[in-house]
């Protein structure tokens, strides 16, 4: 396998920032509230519990933005049939 250019690292590290981002703004907007909510009524455990829910979240949301290793989007199931 050849390796890869600088542009194209650079563009897969851009990308991989950008999916970081995203996924934290998408799950902070639904968890963020909840959080806040929580902590001001003294709630740990439930605080807790809606903290790592939120990581996983945003871990989710992080792996469908993110490209693959080669700094290309991961094909669907159908195109890899095709």
């Amino acid at each position: 396998m050849p390796p890869h250019s600088p542009e194209q690292s650079a563009s897969a590290s851009r990308r991989k920032h950008l999916a970081v981002v995203m996924a934290l703004l998408i799950s902070g907007v639904v968890f963020g509230p909840l959080l806040l909510a929580l902590y001001r009524d003294g709630s740990v455990f439930f605080l807790l519990l809606t903290a790592l829910i939120w990581l996983g979240a945003g871990r989710f949301i992080y792996h469908l933005l993110a490209p693959n290793e080669n700094g290309r989007p991961a094909k669907s199931a159908r195109d890899a049939d095709q």
